[in-house]
């Protein structure tokens, strides 16, 4: 049963980076540049929506980052019961 929670947390957590890689059409590591891009513009020249732009973004950008070190030690978490073997649970592992 917990094994089965670990593989459901695994995959919250891939559905929220998937769809944040839809939303924005690009991988975290192009996200976090992109933002930082418009980030300077913004300090080069402020601008309200922009700003707004920029901060609902950040947002988006800090969820991933989560998501992505939540995926990371779900993932270790199933290794590690794995490598332990004490449930007989199948242990078919796909890394992110």
């Amino acid at each position: 049963m917990a094994h089965d929670y670990v593989l459901r947390q695994i995959e919250r957590y891939r559905t929220a980076i998937e769809n944040l890689q839809a939303r924005h059409g690009m991988t975290y590591e192009q996200f976090e540049a992109y933002l930082k891009a418009r980030s300077a513009l913004l300090a080069a020249s402020p601008s309200p929506a922009l700003s707004q732009a920029v901060m609902a973004e950040e947002e988006d950008a800090l969820d991933w980052r989560i998501a992505r070190e939540m995926l990371q030690s779900w993932l270790g978490l199933e290794a590690e019961s794995c490598k332990e073997g004490s449930n007989g649970t199948s242990c078919s592992r796909q890394d992110a």
